[in-house]
């Protein structure tokens, strides 16, 4: 049963990474078509390259990397130019889409292993389960420990 909740809700986190990629892309091939007229329309605005390049990275580094820094400057670009384009592109700030990886990661990790949260700090490679606890805290609302009461809580009670 927890196996079957498990790929349920990774199956869930992973279908709404997707669907906010795919969305996004969506309305840009749109736009493309109704510009067509427009002899740039089969071309790609640089946000749109420069939002797909920090997603790719980003996927590869979140669970080192939360700088945005540390992306501007594998991308060769400001990090305030980095921040307008994925924001022009997406409607969603680059620290936004870090956040969501690192959350999202930590959630699946609360939701499907035994290690402790300090393990899963290390893991994240928070300096310490107290930063891990607070950074988990703003963007959720909630603290790791709470988190993981609830989904037992609530496992329990299915």
């Amino acid at each position: 049963v927890v196996h079957s909740r498990f790929i349920e809700f990774l199956g869930c986190c992973l279908f709404s990474a997707i669907k906010i990629h795919i969305d996004h892309r969506s309305v840009y091939s749109f736009t493309s078509l109704k510009h067509s007229n427009n002899p740039t329309a089969g071309k790609r605005e640089r946000k749109d390259e420069i939002y797909d390049q920090f997603i790719e990275l980003l996927q590869q580094n979140y669970k080192r990397q939360r700088e945005l820094s540390f992306y501007a400057d594998r991308m060769c670009i400001t990090t305030k130019y980095l921040s307008k384009a994925v924001k022009d592109a997406t409607g969603r700030s680059a620290s936004d889409w870090i956040e969501e990886y690192v959350v999202t990661e930590s959630k699946a990790l609360l939701y499907s292993t035994n290690q402790t949260i300090q393990q899963i700090a290390t893991e994240l490679h928070f300096e310490s389960q107290s930063l891990f606890g607070k950074y988990f805290k703003r963007v959720t609302g909630i603290s790791p420990r709470q988190y993981r009461s609830g989904i037992i809580t609530s496992d329990i009670s299915d």
